[in-house]
């Protein structure tokens, strides 16, 4: 009974020991999912009969190199108004076109691309908008 009553003191002893060593970890330092990815920023304004187009990419630290491919989409006549690349080599790119289109008419703006990461390899981000004019 005594070795039982030392050895159980002796694991409470290492137990004690090990929780003292253990380091903390705080909220501040767990980075949310969001902003471990690239995002993308899509924005489609009309003014008379000429969208506005603005597209920004922005990858996290470690990513570079966008490519990809943004579209208009006329929702309204089913047809692909416009269609452009976008490429940059930096961890941010912005893209502005101005396109004409037709009054009350639906448009999606779209992108479709990839970002490259520290590995060499590609991660994909898209993203789209819809709006009448």
């Amino acid at each position: 009974m005594r070795k039982w009553k030392n050895g159980l003191l002796a694991l409470g002893f290492v137990v004690m020991v090990a929780l003292g060593n253990t380091i903390p970890v705080y909220a501040a330092e767990i980075i949310p999912y969001t902003e471990q990815t690239a995002q993308t920023q899509l924005m489609l304004t009309f003014q008379s009969n000429v969208a506005k187009c603005r597209i920004i990419v922005s990858c996290r630290s470690g990513q570079s190199g966008i490519f990809g491919a943004a579209s208009l989409y006329d929702e309204t006549d089913h047809k692909t108004v416009a269609s452009w690349g976008i490429s940059s080599g930096s961890v941010r790119c912005t893209d502005t076109k101005e396109i004409p289109v037709k009054s009350g008419h639906k448009y999606t703006l779209s992108f479709n691309g990839t970002v490259g990461t520290s590995g060499g390899e590609r991660e994909c981000v898209s993203g789209s908008i819809t709006k009448s004019n």
